[in-house]
């Protein structure tokens, strides 16, 4: 039950970065007087406004889709990962091999 509640609000926090795509490329307001990203103190500086519009929409397309596909997949239980063969043998390779660089 867990998996699935957690996979619905991943997914629902990508869709909301399409709202703030919207809001990022000018084809809405969220709220009125809301000129987000201009003056952004980090990128305002080297880029232009409308690069950093353009660099914004695509930023958060992207983590929508990520966002959204990785709901999908916990939803589902296909979130990939699994569990690694982490072993003592692996750990006394590693281990060996961090002495042998000091």
């Amino acid at each position: 039950m867990i998996r699935i509640l957690f996979g619905i609000f991943v997914t629902l926090h990508g869709l909301v970065h399409l709202l703030y795509f919207g809001q990022s490329t000018r084809r809405f307001e969220l709220q009125p007087g809301m000129v987000w990203p201009d003056g952004s103190w980090v990128f305002s500086r080297f880029l232009g406004t409308e690069a950093v519009r353009n660099l914004g929409g695509i930023l958060l397309i992207l983590s929508a889709i990520g966002l959204v596909a990785g709901g999908i997949g916990i939803r589902w239980g296909r979130a990939g990962g699994g569990t690694l063969p982490l072993d003592q043998q692996y750990f006394r390779r590693s281990r060996s091999f961090c002495s042998g660089m000091a």
